[in-house]
């Protein structure tokens, strides 16, 4: 036990490895900053979309959610045949 403390001690006090974390969490750190999404929605989409369903009166919202409800029904009949 205590020779597997000692190459752990030895391991994680290696500048080496700390050198080499470091440059790993820089380059995924440049990574996620320069490079978008390509299947993400960018803010301003939900922006729009918030927009309009706050500005839609209860009549509007009752409208949607039956035409969410009818989509839903054909998604989950499509689901039941596919099976």
């Amino acid at each position: 036990m205590r020779t597997f403390q000692n190459e752990c001690v030895k391991f994680f006090c290696s500048p080496m490895i700390w050198a080499v974390t470091a440059f790993f969490l820089l380059l995924n750190a440049v990574l996620l900053y320069t490079w978008e999404l390509e299947d993400g929605v960018p803010a301003e989409a939900y922006k729009k979309a918030y927009t309009y369903f706050t500005e839609q009166s209860s009549d509007g919202m009752t409208e949607l959610e039956e035409q969410y409800n009818q989509v839903q029904g054909v998604l989950f009949d499509y689901d039941e045949y596919d099976g």
